[in-house]
């Protein structure tokens, strides 16, 4: 669990070796989960078709040994106000409304 972070689930999706037809998945591989983690989605409310709605992100990495993979965090998702749009290159965060647009 190298990349493990307590409040988030990952998972490390490699190239499938064994894809033999068009319907089998290209990637494949495996995944941890905290405890804790397990916890707070329990602690949620699912919807009524009983889903509990996850938050995910996703990066391209190299391993080691040179073969290309995903690696995926997920954790319960977080419902963000529209009030604010964070600024992707830190500080503060800019408003959303048009208000702020001189022009």
């Amino acid at each position: 669990m190298a990349d493990q972070n307590p409040d988030r689930g990952i998972l490390f999706l490699f190239p499938n070796q064994y894809k033999t037809a068009e319907k089998h998945p290209y990637l494949t591989g495996t995944g941890d989960i905290h405890v804790s983690v397990l916890q707070e989605l329990l602690k949620e409310k699912p919807d009524e078709n009983g889903i509990i709605k996850l938050q995910a992100a996703a990066w391209e990495r190299v391993s080691k040994s040179g073969q290309k993979y995903s690696f995926v965090t997920f954790s319960p998702k977080v419902e963000r106000s529209g009030a604010e749009i964070p600024n992707p290159k830190g500080g503060a965060k800019a408003p959303s409304d048009d208000e702020s647009i001189p022009f």
